[in-house]
């Protein structure tokens, strides 16, 4: 490009010269680095041969600048058109081995461009520069690779966050999903604990007090809707959130679950609940429907 830039549309001969280091040297020293980028981001170490070229790209940026004139500037550039080669070479060496398909089909383009100014500049022949669409293409590849990866961490965090907010055994919610899901007046609130439950883990032991926690999400789950929340709060104490049904609708769902719950195991297992439609804030309505169901616990004692 610049050589077709005439020194008579210049302001001097020195401005052109100028013009000329800072493009040039730019070049060298984005060389430099890009190997520092490529090893680090990929290989995470700088090897031997990695700072070896980085010098090499170095020095030839500072040899360049300090250049007296044209003329030889002109004529040093040409002779550095091995170490241009050599970036070529090496560069397609790190891409080949940083198993990225995508990146590797842009970085190659960009290693075929280098390769043929280096031989243009070697061997002095009138042929245009392409290194220019090399650097767009490399651009592209690098920017198309980090949007895959950044795509690719995202959907790792909302799954390992995901996966944060679900107990491993049941399959039900944490607590810690109540603070991230929004409550209004029209949902009601069911909180239930297995009555005896230490008695069965003590006579039968935790792998059947485990299979009948399974047990009671999977059949709370078949009652409710697809947008309703099963939560373990710990224990044997589960919080379901019912959207938009009135208590009434919602007790007479949870006593069928209660009858097909107990039929459902030799143990005979049952649990008390509660209801509360949901009022001020979550943990206010917690507390009034754990009230309701130590209500109903104590009754079942008493029979």
């Amino acid at each position: 490009m610049l050589d077709l830039i005439t020194l008579s549309s210049m302001y001097s001969v020195g401005g052109m010269l100028l013009l000329r280091k800072i493009f040039v040297t730019s070049a060298y020293f984005g060389f430099a680095c890009l190997f520092t980028a490529v090893s680090l981001g990929f290989f995470e170490k700088l090897s031997r041969i990695d700072l070896a070229m980085i010098f090499l790209n170095l020095s030839a940026a500072i040899v360049l600048w300090f250049a007296p004139d044209n003329y030889t500037f002109k004529l040093t550039t040409s002779r550095f058109g091995l170490v241009l080669l050599l970036n070529a070479f090496h560069i397609g060496y790190k891409i080949f081995h940083s198993y990225s398909k995508i990146l590797f089909g842009f970085s190659f383009f960009f290693v075929l461009t280098v390769a043929f100014d280096a031989f243009i500049l070697l061997f002095n022949v009138k042929f245009k520069l392409l290194s220019n669409f090399g650097v767009v293409s490399l651009f592209f590849g690098f920017s198309y690779n980090l949007v895959l990866e950044y795509r690719e961490m995202m959907v790792q965090a909302t799954v390992s966050h995901m996966r944060s907010l679900v107990d491993p055994l049941t399959g039900a919610y944490n607590r810690g999903i109540l603070v991230e899901t929004a409550f209004n007046e029209k949902d009601c609130f069911v909180y239930l604990d297995l009555n005896s439950f230490k008695q069965i883990n003590d006579t039968y032991g935790h792998e059947v007090g485990d299979k009948i926690l399974i047990l009671l999400v999977n059949t709370i789950r078949a009652k409710i809707k697809q947008n309703d929340i099963v939560v373990r709060m710990g224990g044997d104490e589960f919080l379901v959130i019912v959207r938009d049904c009135d208590p009434v609708s919602v007790k007479k769902l949870f006593d069928e679950a209660l009858a097909e719950f107990q039929n459902s195991h030799e143990l005979k297992p049952t649990f008390s609940y509660g209801i509360k439609r949901f009022e001020g804030s979550y943990q206010q309505t917690l507390r009034a429907v754990d009230t309701e169901m130590y209500r109903m616990k104590a009754e079942f004692k008493r029979s």
